[in-house]
């Protein structure tokens, strides 16, 4: 679902910030400074109206999917609340892709 949300994105201008959370993140997990810019998009994207971020019921309504009780324990495991920034969206987007369901509930049960 989130590949189908990336694919239709539309190239912006570069404005591209990364704060020291996101760079840890993406030191730890070899992310490069594009794949940064790519999430960034996304999340732009979703964020219509560009308040730097987003709800819960948004995330999910712009993937096409429905909270489950794991997607709700990424959220926990990441520590984001119901609003997402930026840097939250990153850290979810990247667990969610990463783990497979059994690491996620080994992580959060």
């Amino acid at each position: 679902a989130i590949n189908g949300v990336l694919n239709r994105i539309r190239p912006e201008p570069d404005v591209f910030d990364i704060n020291e959370t996101i760079k840890h993140t993406a030191r730890i997990l070899g992310l490069s400074r594009d794949h940064i810019k790519k999430l960034e998009r996304t999340f732009n994207f979703i964020d219509v109206g560009t308040s730097g971020s987003m709800d819960r019921s948004k995330f999910f309504m712009a993937l096409g999917e429905e909270e489950t009780v794991i997607t709700s324990e990424i959220f926990k495991l990441v520590d984001t609340g119901n609003i997402i920034k930026f840097e939250d969206f990153v850290q979810v987007c990247v667990t969610y892709c990463i783990y497979s369901q059994t690491d996620i509930l080994k992580f959060c049960f």
